[in-house]
């Protein structure tokens, strides 16, 4: 990294998919921030965690996700991520299939850029009866 440059991350969503397509355009289906589930444990299953770095064209970084419990116990990460700032930023896709959910409560989804955290986006499992 520059001496003179900041690396910032200026969006950072969870989805049910991401994707760049052939005129590197973002394409995002689905932000959200609750998962309704009817028990525990609770499978979700897939979403995706989409993130845009700017930056120094050139910087090279790694980033890691990281999913935290509402006990704070550590549920995944991501292996790390290695990426360059390109021109004019780096947009980066973490997918997650077949998650399992223990309990109900806030998650947290845990952004770390070269091993410090970054950002924190709420993640709630949320307790929906079904009518029988």
């Amino acid at each position: 990294m520059s001496a003179n440059s900041e690396t910032i991350l200026t969006c950072a969503v969870v989805c049910e998919a991401a994707t760049i397509d052939q005129q590197n355009r973002a394409v995002i289906y689905g932000i959200f921030s609750q998962i309704q589930a009817a028990a525990v444990p609770a499978t979700h299953p897939q979403f995706a965690v989409f993130c845009i770095w700017e930056g120094e064209p050139g910087d090279k970084h790694n980033q890691v996700i990281k999913i935290v419990g509402p006990k704070g116990e550590t549920i995944t990460e991501t292996p790390t991520m290695n990426f360059e700032i390109g021109r004019p930023q780096a947009r980066l896709i973490s997918q997650f299939n077949l998650m399992r959910f223990n309990d109900f409560g806030v998650y947290k989804v845990k952004i770390l850029l070269d091993g410090k955290l970054i950002r924190e986006i709420p993640l709630e499992v949320v307790n929906v009866k079904r009518e029988s």
